[in-house]
């Protein structure tokens, strides 16, 4: 049965597209057909974070405006197959997507894919609200340090307003260090302070911003702790009962992350 998910976030800058970007990759692999909609009006960026720049020529404003079939927007990804990008307007406004007319194109498109997952705007305005009606689940991203957890659990607020529905946290930029030497809480019990259930937690890694300029996901950045917080992430997505990692306080641990630039390979 085909699911839709919404990655949200109270502030911009904490790696939700990444994340998207990457969870899209991963599923892919299992098999999954899965559709990515880049649903940030007038500031698409999943298109350069998937190496498919320039492939984009029809939006989904451009299908509501019937210049073109909802199938004219769809872009397959050139190295996986099973990956399908929309994107919801580069020059759109929030007021041109009602949800009535977005639940009857969702309706179309989960008939043909396994996992929709749309990428919404940062903050709480029209767009994210309109989005979060018609998907399954909402995944709220954040990072561990405060101001990003005070907005993440004001988005969740909303969230559960307009859905009755509670959001999934997704924890990106876990610093294993920090947390070994007791400055930040682990996942779990930043999750259970924001009681938001937690769906995973990637660790930090000095490969990803490189793999991003190269045109590469998450996925595709060469660290193993990256990809298997994915990963784990993902399985969860589809269903899997798949344990957390644990992080602990711990000096040794705290020593060695901090002699090795708390950098996981």
């Amino acid at each position: 049965m085909s699911k839709a998910w919404m990655m949200a976030s109270g502030k911009g800058g904490v790696g939700k597209s990444s994340l998207a970007a990457g969870l899209a990759v991963v599923l892919a692999n299992r098999q999954q057909h899965v559709l990515l909609i880049d649903a940030d009006v007038g500031l698409r960026s999943l298109d350069l974070m998937l190496g498919m720049q320039d492939t984009v020529l029809y939006e989904l404003k451009d299908c509501l405006d019937h210049t073109c079939t909802l199938e004219d927007t769809l872009v397959a990804h050139p190295r996986y197959p099973l990956l399908s990008l929309i994107s919801a307007g580069q020059s759109a406004k929030p007021k041109d997507f009602d949800v009535p007319e977005l639940a009857e194109i969702m309706a179309q498109l989960r008939m043909r894919f396994d996992v929709i997952i749309v990428d919404g705007p940062a903050g709480i305005g029209r767009n994210l609200k309109s989005f979060a009606a018609v998907v399954d689940e909402v995944i709220v991203v954040a990072t561990a340090d405060e101001v990003s957890r005070r907005d993440a659990e004001k988005t969740g607020d909303l969230i559960r307003s307009l859905t009755n529905k509670t959001p999934f946290l997704l924890l990106n930029r876990v610093s294993p260090g920090l947390v070994a030497n007791g400055t930040l809480a682990d996942p779990q019990t930043i999750a259970a302070q924001m009681d938001l259930p937690l769906l995973g937690a990637i660790p930090d890694n000095a490969r990803v911003y490189p793999a991003m300029l190269a045109g590469r996901t998450m996925a595709e950045c060469g660290s193993d702790a990256v990809a298997s917080g994915l990963r784990s992430t993902a399985r969860r997505m589809l269903g899997e009962d798949v344990p957390h990692r644990v992080y602990r306080q711990n000096r040794l641990k705290a020593l060695l992350y901090r002699l090795r630039g708390d950098r996981l390979p």
